[in-house]
């Protein structure tokens, strides 16, 4: 017989096992050992998942992660999840894209083929980019496009961005340094190491695990929309998981959770949690088939105003109360804070002092400027 657990109740674990309870990261940690925890950040924007970091652990300043990419490169950016940049580790990465990649090539396939790619071109062009690479060490996309237009091979419109999706899926090449601020592209196997390809079956329940870890309690659909695959694929891992897993039921409908993670509920969700910032594409926002428990309906068009965005968010007592921007200004960061109604003093002063992280984050002087309501 499954937990029924109540929408507090959900909402305090989720908070949790995403580390975004004020209060609950006490001492700075690594990059690489949260990033561990939450596992994956969605992170074509570079800059929002590494504020999806410090909105995790206020002692986090940009160097610290830049540092972790490109120094330690104990976090990669890397095509997995739903077939779109994310932040993982370099443990992850390793055996996360060989799992995932042949879903999403095989996706890709149709547009692949009309960008002008057949098999021999792809073949004759991966090998082409693999021994300069050997050769180089790392290229800009640029310097890729170059590369295939002198070679013949489609270098026009969108066929090198889907030639390098491919290649990277396959576990071929994937993002490693910068050069004059913009990602290169190297080796996977010099940047993150040899691809882990771990037995199919294994590595979904391993997925599986990952995710109610980081995200549970979660639903079959839950995590077929965080991740991309198919629900079929997902209910056979999700059914062999044995020990550890517990079923509950969220509004009648089956979910699962780690079952360490039930203690959580003796720490009561009460008034006067705090404020959080989370930036633009947040993972809280992206990892569940609704949103009903962390932002009411009638503000869902503050939070996706259109165009595939995702809107930064303001959490207060882990509901998403407002949305935020900022405007550089010569002298400073302008942070521009949108409550969908009035709140009370203590949560403006909350604001104001997340403003002063966020600022602390760039190594710039942030200020706040509060607008009342949406």
């Amino acid at each position: 017989m499954s937990i029924a657990l109540k929408e507090d109740q959900v909402r305090l674990l989720r908070l949790q096992a995403q580390h975004l309870l004020p209060g609950q990261v006490e001492k700075r940690l690594m990059p690489s050992k949260l990033m561990k925890e939450i596992f994956a950040l969605q992170a074509q924007d570079l800059s929002s998942a590494m504020l999806s970091l410090w909105a995790r652990d206020n002692y986090l300043q940009a160097e610290d992660i830049r540092a972790a990419m490109y120094l330690e490169r104990s976090i990669v950016r890397a095509w997995s999840l739903r077939g779109t940049l994310h932040l993982v580790t370099r443990e992850d990465a390793a055996w996360l894209v060989p799992l995932l990649g042949s879903r999403f090539i095989e996706t890709d396939r149709r547009r692949f083929t009309q960008l002008g790619w057949d098999e021999e071109r792809y073949i004759r062009g991966l090998q082409m980019l693999v021994g300069v690479l050997r050769e180089r060490g790392s290229l800009l996309r640029s310097e890729i496009i170059d590369l295939l237009q002198s070679n013949d091979l489609p270098s026009k419109g969108q066929a090198p961005v889907h030639f390098l999706y491919r290649a990277a899926l396959e576990g071929v090449i994937c993002e490693g340094p910068e050069r004059h601020g913009k990602p290169a592209f190297t080796l996977f196997e010099d940047w993150i190491g040899e691809p882990t390809r771990k037995d199919r079956r294994d590595a979904l329940r391993k997925l599986v695990r990952c995710y109610l870890n980081a995200h549970g309690p979660a639903s079959i659909e839950d995590m077929a929309s965080w991740s991309g695959l198919k629900i079929s694929a997902i209910r056979e891992a999700w059914e062999d998981l044995g020990d550890g897993i517990l079923g509950v039921d969220i509004n009648g409908k089956p979910a699962f959770i780690c079952e360490e993670h039930l203690s959580r509920l003796d720490e009561a969700l009460d008034e006067g949690q705090g404020v959080i910032l989370l930036p633009r594409f947040d993972t809280l926002l992206l990892s569940y088939t609704d949103r009903n428990w962390v932002v009411e309906t009638k503000y869902d068009k503050y939070i996706r105003p259109g165009g595939g965005i995702i809107a930064a968010t303001v959490l207060v007592d882990g509901k998403v109360q407002g949305t935020w921007s900022t405007q550089r200004k010569k002298r400073n960061l302008e942070v521009l804070v949108r409550f969908f109604h009035d709140q009370p003093a203590r949560v403006e002063g909350e604001t104001r002092r997340q403003v002063s992280s966020l600022g602390r984050f760039f190594q710039v002087e942030a200020v706040t400027k509060m607008i009342k309501s949406a």
